[in-house]
């Protein structure tokens, strides 16, 4: 088993970044109201 190379890895981290992201704009918008 190789450790370099871990493309689910990536795509999870993908998607959990766009989470937070669209949390934050969330936040940050209902914050402004």
């Amino acid at each position: 088993m190789s450790t370099a190379d871990h493309p689910q890895m990536d795509g999870q981290t993908e998607r959990v970044n766009r989470v937070l992201g669209d949390l934050l704009k969330s936040y940050a918008h209902s914050f402004q109201q």
